[in-house]
This record gives structure tokens, sequence and C-alpha cells, in this order.
């Protein structure tokens, strides 16, 4: 439930910044509430315009409070921070329900704020979360959707758990995924396919038939996804970018088990103010982000 005093204070924080955007409070204390990095889309609104293929990695938090937070993050590819580029946070929702509907609403949002998004020179990744999946082909129906590697292993491990798989069998199956999404032509993942599948459970290969497969051969094989940027050949799509980030969010809002929503909105806040000060430090060419010679947004 969200008290009258946090709906309240999160209207205050709505008219006092511009990180709050939209708010909706329904009825047995449902909300959705948007925050917006005004900096961070500036950053992606140039880049998309001089020709820059963004990848937008967006991922779920779960026990900050009785709500969620979803981070929508991007790797800025004009700075190095400790060997890698630095992920970026552009926008939060924190929401009650899992639905579409609340993913939409911050969508819509950054569609409003940065339509250049919806593009198919950007990829957006996810765990195929199905509220998400839903928003997304909605709202953005030109970008490039991808999925996390790993997750489809987890789906897999968790499906055959369920139907009594020993270890042995489980691993078998998630690695012969693993090779499959590893495929450069779909002409050799017919053949990993014919070549191990047929060692599978028949209640195995239906679940990857029905859960798995459509979505690894539309979207996320390696002969589909090698072209997006950060794309690894041996681990392919991961969304460890965005869970990065929700560790640092943990780290920087849950000083305890339950966090009232307008705290958590507060230490967002503060979380956008320093990543636009190692920002604007790393242009001045100060700083803990070092600004590469290839820098395009000087």
């Amino acid at each position: 439930m969200i008290s009258k005093d946090t709906c309240n204070m999160i209207r205050y924080l709505m008219i006092e910044t511009d990180f709050v955007v939209t708010e909706k409070f329904f009825g047995q204390g449902e909300a959705a509430v948007t925050c917006v990095s005004e900096f961070a889309i500036l950053e992606v609104i140039y880049f998309v315009k001089h020709g820059i293929p963004i990848v937008f990695y967006y991922d779920t938090k779960y026990n900050i409070g009785n709500y969620w937070v979803s981070a929508l993050t991007f790797r800025h590819p004009d700075f190095d921070h400790k060997g890698t580029t630095p992920i970026i946070p552009i926008a939060f929702l924190l929401h009650t329900n899992r639905s579409a509907d609340s993913h939409e609403e911050l969508f819509m949002v950054l569609m409003k704020k940065a339509p250049s998004i919806n593009s198919p020179r950007n990829a957006f990744v996810s765990d195929r979360e199905k509220g998400i999946e839903v928003a997304r082909n909605k709202i953005f129906p030109l970008i490039q959707p991808a999925h996390c590697w790993l997750h489809f292993r987890i789906n897999a491990k968790h499906a055959l758990q369920k139907m009594g798989a020993t270890k042995g069998d489980i691993k078998v199956v998630q690695d012969d995924i693993l090779q499959l999404l590893r495929s450069k032509n779909i002409d050799e993942y017919n053949q990993i396919r014919t070549e191990r599948l047929v060692k599978w459970s028949i209640p195995a290969l239906k679940y990857f038939q029905v859960n798995l497969e459509p979505d690894m051969l539309k979207y996320d094989c390696a002969f589909i996804v090698s072209q997006i940027p950060d794309f690894n050949p041996v681990s392919g799509i991961t969304n460890n970018t965005a869970e990065s980030f929700n560790a640092v969010m943990k780290r920087v809002i849950q000083q305890q088990r339950d966090v009232p929503m307008d705290r958590c909105i507060l230490g967002l806040l503060c979380l956008d103010d320093e990543y636009y000060t190692h920002v604007s430090r790393g242009y001045n060419g100060i700083g803990d982000y070092r600004l590469l010679e290839k820098a395009h947004n000087e």
C-alpha cells in the first residue's frame, strides 16, 4: 500500500523537480510513477541524431518496498571508466503492478521526450518479462528487441525442475540452448538442433518449442544479434548492464528492508545528480570518466 503522505510527497517532488514526470495513484494503494534524467535523455537524443546506435537495457529491481523499480540504462559511448564504458541511467518506473500498462506509462513518456529512441538502429535488451514485451512492442515497434541469453537458460532450468528433471539433464539442455544461440546462420542452427535435441525428453522439447525457440529464432540467435554493440560471441547478449546498475541502486537506496516510494525517488534523484556530475566532469577532462579519443559529443 502507498500511504497518503507518500502520495503527497511524490506530487510535491513532481512540482519542484524535473525528475518526476508523471504519477498515477489508483484505488487500493496502486501506483505508477515515472522519473526521467533530463541530461541522459539529451545525451541519447544527440547520439541517435548523429547515427550512433544505442543499446538500451531494461530490468526490474525487486524487494525495495511494496513496489518494484524498473530502470532503463545505456552504456555511454564517449567515456571509459575502469576499462569499460560507464552505465548511465535514463529513466525509472516505480510501480505496484507488473502489467504492461505500467511499463507503457514510462515508455510513452520517453517517446514524447525522445521519439528517436524508436529506431531500428537501436536495440532494447530485457529478460522476456511478458508485461515489458507487450509494452515495448506497442510503444517502440521499430526498435530491435533482444533478450538476455542467460535468462533463456534460467527459464529452461526452472521449467525442467518443475518437470522433475535431473541436474544432469538440465545441464545438457542449458548447454544445447547456448550452442543454438551461438549459431552463425540458420543452417548451423538446424544442424545443432537435429544432432542434439533428439536426446531431450518430450516434455523438455515441447517446452522449448513453445516458450523459447520462437523468440530465439526471431530475435536472439547470434546470426541476428551479432551486429548489436556489446554483443559477445561467447556470452552473447546479456542484461548484466541493467543488473549491475540494480546493485548500485540497492547500495544507495536500500538502507532498510522497506523503503517508502518517496524516499526511493529522492535517492534516485541523488543518483541522477551524481551521474550528471561524472559526465560533466568527464567532458571537461577531469574526474573518473575518461573522455575517449573517438568521443562524439564534445
